[in-house]
């Protein structure tokens, strides 16, 4: 079994309305941040069996329901 993990963020020309509110609520506590993204993390395990093209199985997974592309992108971490 192999374990991936797929970060799914706001696209940068989308209003991130959780990243403002912990933002500023960061900032009210007077801590030194500059920019707050809130996103997904998911992790999908696929059995051994499919490891000859799991870059393609993992694309057409997170296409299939794990993000909207009109307003996320998303990344695969553990190719």
């Amino acid at each position: 079994m192999k374990t991936y993990f797929v970060r799914i963020l706001p696209r940068a020309e989308v209003l991130d309305v959780q990243g403002r509110a912990v933002y500023q609520m960061l900032k009210n506590h007077q801590h030194p941040v500059e920019k707050v993204r809130v996103g997904k993390l998911i992790e999908v395990s696929l059995n051994d069996s499919v490891s000859a093209n799991n870059q393609e199985i993992l694309k057409k997974i997170i296409q299939e329901g794990l993000y909207n592309p009109l307003v996320e992108t998303f990344e695969i971490e553990g190719l």
